[in-house]
């Protein structure tokens, strides 16, 4: 048997090695003595000199000939998740130097085998809990800056009808809703940032959006919910639309069409705009 283990940050509880041994004690005592030059053994350094030393974990025991293969799983796990590991390859192996060659045929050797749902329960179970200083989080923030590895990607209809259970009955609680607002101050389209600001979608997009929207009725109980929501606020108080958004939205009401029903709640509202008061 084989343990997969973890070398966590004590300062924000990050994950920034992993690696596979038959003692984890002895491993952990070889770490703190290392002296080569690599991105692990500086990092350990920097925090002796603290008077720190890494946190270790167990991932998960394997047998001897999975062992290789589920480490690579680990490492794969934590870097899509976003954290900068100190391992120095892909793992597996523990060779550093290798020629393109080699690492072709590691790679085709590889191709096809996934890691086991358990493995893959114990990684996402792994994560849980996990809290990160705001240090850590600016600088995963900037690290991101200028990444497009999700553009052009569209999700499947399966891992959209996922994402779609998944937020079924989510409830934000105060505090995520504190979070957000403080988030969206100064920002004009309700994005965590103002990259997208003054940004004019094309036509095609626009298409996309209204025939996504044809045909959807709001049921009662929502707009309730919204009228709710929309007393006392003055947003739209001394705002002047242009005659072109009143065409299109006049045009769009008679596409729509108006109930019996609704034209007389208009005009009863209008009444009681209209009335004098007192």
């Amino acid at each position: 048997m084989k343990t997969i283990y973890l070398l966590s940050d004590p300062r924000d509880n990050a994950p920034r090695y992993v690696g596979i041994t038959k003692d984890i004690k002895h491993r952990l005592s070889q770490h703190l003595r290392d002296k080569n030059k690599t991105h692990r053994c500086s990092w350990i350094g920097s925090l002796r000199i603290l008077g720190l030393t890494p946190l270790i974990e167990v991932l998960e025991e394997v047998e001897d000939g999975d062992g290789y293969i589920t480490e690579i799983a680990w490492i794969l796990g934590f870097r899509i998740a976003g954290y900068s590991l100190t391992n120095m390859t892909m793992g597996g192996d523990g060779v550093t130097c290798l020629s393109g060659e080699s690492r072709d045929k590691m790679r085709r050797a590889r191709l096809g085998r996934k890691a086991s749902p358990e493995t893959l329960e114990k990684m996402r179970l792994a994560s849980l809990g996990r809290t990160h200083t705001c240090d850590f989080k600016e600088k995963m923030r900037k690290r991101m800056i200028g990444n497009k590895f999700g553009v052009g990607r569209k999700a499947s209809l399966e891992t959209r009808a996922k994402m779609s259970a998944s937020g079924i009955g989510h409830i934000i609680t105060p505090d995520g809703k504190d979070r957000l607002s403080k988030l969206m101050i100064g920002n004009k389209r309700g994005l965590g940032n103002k990259s997208k600001t003054g940004h004019v979608m094309s036509e095609e997009t626009r298409s996309k959006m209204s025939a996504s929207r044809m045909g959807h009725v709001v049921t009662q109980a929502s707009r309730d919910k919204i009228s709710k929501g929309n007393l006392g606020k003055k947003k739209c108080l001394g705002c002047k639309r242009s005659p072109e958004t009143i065409e299109k939205m006049r045009s769009a009401a008679i596409r729509r069409g108006i109930t019996p029903e609704t034209r007389e709640k208009m005009r009863v509202t209008k009444l009681n705009k209209n009335s004098p008061k007192g």
